[in-house]
């Protein structure tokens, strides 16, 4: 369900803790937190969910996301998807075609990787 009474309170350091930074909000009635090793990870994770709230965008009450992180977070990820996509082809698929259906999988694994990783080398 998604809502737009939110509520985010301000980072609190706990002593002695590998990820000393805390970052804490409300979303509807449920509390959530998330920790950070660095005070600038916590305080920039806080900018965007105060950027999120200002433009009035609502958030999820299961997840505590915006709306949008929440629907990115849902979404199947491109190797879901190929593992999908191949569990669907192979049963009926030749040998020669189980190859080509591998071969076109990897080269397009590729090319997302330079797409969305422009200075990785593959």
């Amino acid at each position: 369900m998604l809502t737009y009474d939110v509520q985010i309170w301000g980072i609190r350091k706990r002593a002695n803790r590998a990820a000393a930074y805390q970052l804490r909000w409300r979303v509807g009635i449920q509390p959530f937190s998330k920790s950070y090793k660095i005070k600038a990870q916590a305080d920039g994770r806080r900018s965007e969910l105060l950027t999120a709230l200002r433009n009035r965008e609502q958030f999820d009450t299961e997840t505590g996301l915006p709306a949008s992180e929440a629907q990115a977070a849902q979404s199947p990820t491109w190797y879901a998807h190929a593992r999908v996509y191949a569990a669907m082809k192979w049963p009926t698929a030749s040998a020669k075609h189980r190859a080509s259906i591998a071969d076109s999988l990897a080269t397009v694994r590729g090319r997302f990787i330079l797409l969305f990783h422009p200075g990785m080398r593959l």
